[in-house]
C-alpha cells in the first residue's frame, strides 16, 4: 500500500557500520513470461525519507528485478548533525527496493533513518 514504512531504524551504528532494511516488492514481473502483474505496492512509484546521523555515511537506494541480487544502487552522501541530514525522494524502477545505510569511521551516538514508498515524486 503507498505510504508503507519500508526502514525504519535508530540504532546507532558503529565506525564503518551497515544497515541494510528487507526488500520491498514495488512491481511484480512473471519472470517466465515477463508479464507485469499486479502487487500491493503497485501504485508505489517513489521512495522518499529522513537519513540523520551525527557522523558522516553513505545512505545507498538499492533497486532489484529479482529481490535478491542489486540491479541498480544510487549513493546519496549523509553529512554529520541537522545541517548534513539527508531529505530523499527516488524513483523506483526495479521489481524491488530497499535501503542500505554505511556509516563512516567513527562511530555513531545518534541514527535515525525512515523509508517510505509513495505514489507522488
Amino acid at each position: 500500500m503507498p505510504g508503507e514504512v519500508g526502514a525504519l531504524t535508530s540504532a546507532p551504528l558503529g565506525g564503518a557500520g551497515t544497515f541494510t532494511s528487507q526488500w520491498l516488492q514495488v512491481h511484480y514481473v512473471d519472470i517466465t513470461t515477463y508479464t507485469k502483474m499486479p502487487s500491493p505496492f503497485e501504485k508505489s512509484r517513489y521512495i522518499c525519507g529522513i537519513a540523520f546521523s551525527d557522523q558522516v555515511g553513505t545512505l545507498f537506494v538499492e533497486q532489484s528485478n529479482d529481490g535478491a541480487t542489486v540491479h541498480f544502487q544510487e549513493p546519496l552522501a549523509v553529512g554529520a548533525g541537522l545541517a548534513g541530514a539527508l531529505a530523499y525522494n527516488r524513483r523506483l524502477y526495479g521489481a524491488f527496493v530497499r535501503v542500505r545505510y554505511v556509516n563512516g569511521a567513527a562511530p555513531q551516538a545518534v541514527f535515525s533513518l525512515t523509508a517510505f514508498l509513495v505514489e507522488e515524486g
